[in-house]
């Protein structure tokens, strides 16, 4: 008769379902991205060019790109008063424009220099005359994001629109860019030249760090930016909302057309900074803008280490395996090198040829 096992303590109790507690602290989920703008029902926008655009109210839409921008915060008690604006200058090949881009809510548009945007408007007004001397341009738009009739659409760029309106103010395909200039001939004469421009790449990329204001409240953002052409280097300072832009430039790569820099001299070293009037194009298509990429990857590329031995110079088989087999030391050949004349005659084929015994005592692969 087989003994049954002893009953276990939990055999005697029956099992509670666990009540499921939510999480605590759970973030809520995150709302689905809204809707593209898209204009009012019976509204159309006439497609322009930005050189082409004239002052007065009429539904106008264009495309460009970002060729500067500076961010401003606003502090108004007010419920609806703008938080943020976003004064841009946006470029085509036809011209450049102003946009006053005022935002309400707390969220912030990614925008960096050479972005594409998308810009509908009612209405284009005229620039004072004080700011038509800070700017670029001669008009103005300005849009709120809380407007019904106007829209600033900030473009992702991908393969399809990559090289979308990279054409410079003034530009046409195939024909030198005007008022264009070596760097070194920029920085000695530049400042007479209304709106001259330069053509550099980028070299180096430094980190982005604090710089107190002169007038000790607070601090505000900077980054060098190295860059040359093939005259001379010079550093490309950018400040405030600007510094984001150069993390998608590449090294020895990314070609930059700077038109009405502002130039600083500092302890022998040429800075260039963005001024309110002065336009920034990425990567413009153009043939000058290849050549200098092309002469910028010349530069990365070290010269051949592995060289073939110049067999057809010298009468080496002989020198090794002829009759006469010298061995020499590093003294001989040194006396041979500092007077050659005096010992041509007393050598084999009249050149330095032989054996050296030596050791290696020291040997770094990596630089081989």
């Amino acid at each position: 008769m087989s003994k049954r096992p002893n009953p276990t303590i939990q055999s005697y109790f029956s099992l509670v379902p666990k009540p499921i507690t939510p999480p605590k602290n759970k973030r809520p989920p995150t709302p689905p991205p809204s809707s593209p703008w898209t204009p009012q029902s019976g509204k159309s926008y006439k497609t322009t060019k930005i050189g082409s655009i004239e002052a007065g109210p009429k539904r106008i839409f264009f495309t460009g790109r970002v060729a500067n921008f500076r961010e401003q915060e606003k502090n108004s008690k007010k419920e609806n008063a703008a938080r943020l604006l976003i004064r841009m200058t946006i470029a085509d090949e036809t011209g450049v424009i102003d946009v006053k881009f005022w935002l309400t809510a707390h969220l912030r548009p990614s925008v960096q220099l050479g972005t594409l945007v998308k810009i509908h408007t009612t209405f284009v007004a005229t620039l004072s005359t004080a700011e038509r001397e800070k700017s670029a341009a001669k008009l103005v738009i300005s849009i709120s994001d809380t407007a019904t009739g106007d829209n600033v659409e900030f473009l992702k760029e991908d393969e399809d629109n990559w090289a979308d309106l990279r054409m410079p103010v003034g530009s046409t395909r195939g024909k030198d860019f005007e008022a264009l200039m070596p760097l070194k001939v920029f920085v000695e004469t530049g400042n007479d030249i209304q709106y001259a421009r330069v053509l550099v790449c980028v070299k180096w990329k430094g980190a982005k760090k604090q710089v107190p204001l002169k007038d000790g409240n607070g601090t505000i953002e900077k980054r060098d930016i190295g860059v040359f052409d093939d005259t001379m280097e010079a550093t490309l300072s950018l400040w405030g909302s600007t510094i984001s832009s150069p993390d998608s430039w590449v090294i020895s790569e990314t070609v930059l057309l700077l038109t009405n820099p502002v130039i600083k001299l500092w302890k022998k070293d040429v800075q260039l900074t963005l001024g309110h009037s002065s336009l920034v194009n990425i990567n413009p298509i153009h043939r000058d803008a290849q050549w200098l990429r092309n002469y910028a990857k010349r530069l990365l590329r070290k010269p051949d280490i592995c060289q073939p031995f110049p067999a057809d110079e010298f009468e080496w088989e002989e020198g090794l395996y002829g009759e006469r087999r010298i061995r020499y030391t590093f003294a001989d050949i040194d006396t041979y090198a500092r007077n050659a004349e005096e010992y041509q005659d007393q050598l084999p084929t009249s050149q330095c040829i032989g054996w050296l015994n030596v050791v290696i005592v020291e040997m770094n692969v990596a630089t081989l």
